[in-house]
């Protein structure tokens, strides 16, 4: 869930157009740390980029940054991000 929740911070600065450097060595990292393909990590980043939650906010946060802090506690988003790792 890590690399999610990193994913997810990386698709929103680059839709703000923020610099990309760190959020990309920090995903880089979690990818070299971790016992899935770099494929099943693609999947995923791919995964939190379609994810669109039905929430709203009540101090009108834009909605791909809230998401990022959705992503754990979402069950549909867990269950899919686990069958991705059991492929």
């Amino acid at each position: 869930m890590d690399f999610a929740k990193a994913s997810c911070f990386s698709w929103y600065f680059k839709k703000k157009g923020y610099e990309l450097d760190d959020i990309k060595s920090i995903s880089g990292g979690i990818v070299e740390l971790g016992s899935h393909s770099a494929k099943k990590f693609r999947d995923v980043a791919f995964l939190v980029k379609d994810y669109n939650p039905k929430v709203t906010s009540k101090n009108n946060i834009d909605i791909d940054l809230q998401k990022c802090f959705l992503l754990d506690k979402d069950p549909k988003f867990i269950s899919a991000v686990d069958a991705i790792k059991n492929l």
